[in-house]
């Protein structure tokens, strides 16, 4: 199951590719964790403005003939 020397630790091999795999799911997570922050921060910027007070303000008035 794992590549073990006579000493009982991992080969050199396997041992960079256990390395390289923990930093890339590392950074995969992180990824995803950026994501989920960016997407709830852009929808408290589109969705809060909506519980705001209105306001009415009168328009531009046009003259017909």
């Amino acid at each position: 199951m794992h590549e073990v020397d006579s000493f009982g630790r991992l080969s050199r091999r396997r041992y960079w590719t256990n390395r390289v795999t923990e930093s890339v799911v590392g950074v995969g997570g992180g990824a995803v964790i950026a994501a989920i922050t960016l997407i709830f921060g852009y929808l408290l910027w589109v969705v809060a403005p909506m519980f705001s007070s209105a306001d009415i303000q009168a328009g531009k008035q046009i003259q017909t003939v």
